[in-house]
């Protein structure tokens, strides 16, 4: 449901007439409706519609599934993640900042690996890289202020991301 209030709704002009309440069965008709209202008002032209809803599902299944594997975890001692063919775990997660983060990388990782600490504003607080092939890395979190952060490794092609929380 999403509720229009009387001539507060629309930015450009007047309406709704009267208070609405608009209500759908799925997000998709919501997603439906709202791409023919663009057309009808003059806004989108009709060629680029269904284009436009085929890129659109793809994109929110994708961004759908790619948001639930850092938010539908919980946070363990030991946390495992396998993004994008670069498995590796990090710990202690979560961590305080008198300690190092610990990851463990799978034996066939071969080459460069470089690494982000990503705030949740999506900043880089920190990065390295490490040449040779270890199975163990550490992370020294000195000076990196409390909070959540993703750590993103990469290793030519394959990457791998896991949530890391500072306390």
């Amino acid at each position: 449901e999403f509720e229009a209030k009387k001539n507060e709704f629309l930015v450009f002009e007047e309406g709704p007439s009267t208070d609405i309440v608009l209500q759908w069965a799925k997000y998709y008709d919501a997603s439906d409706q709202s791409s023919l209202s663009r057309i009808w008002g003059g806004i989108h032209p009709p060629v680029d519609d269904i284009r436009g809803r085929l890129l659109g599902e793809k994109v929110g299944k994708d961004a759908f599934s790619f948001a639930a594997a850092y938010f539908g975890k919980q946070a363990t001692s030991t946390v495992e993640v396998v993004a994008k063919n670069l498995p590796f775990s990090v710990y202690p997660n979560p961590s305080s900042l008198s300690q190092q983060l610990l990851i463990s990388l799978d034996n066939r990782v071969q080459g460069m690996i470089q690494w982000e600490l990503i705030t949740a504003g999506g900043s880089i607080q920190k990065s390295g890289k490490v040449s040779s092939n270890p199975e163990n890395m550490t992370i020294s979190l000195a000076g990196i202020p409390p909070g959540l952060y993703l750590l993103r490794l990469q290793a030519g092609n394959n990457w791998g991301i896991e949530k890391v929380i500072i306390q």
